[in-house]
């Protein structure tokens, strides 16, 4: 799993589900050279 420092962004979006409430779904963006790298690094 990615820390926060190798997130480069993060996209929300709100929609319904299935009763009509509201739902939320994130997007994280994650620097391909450091994906493979553990937290905190």
């Amino acid at each position: 799993m990615a820390g926060a420092e190798n997130v480069e962004a993060v996209e929300a979006r709100e929609i319904e589900d299935w009763t009509d409430k509201p739902a939320y779904f994130f997007s994280f963006m994650i620097e391909q050279d450091r994906d493979h790298l553990p937290p905190g690094n």
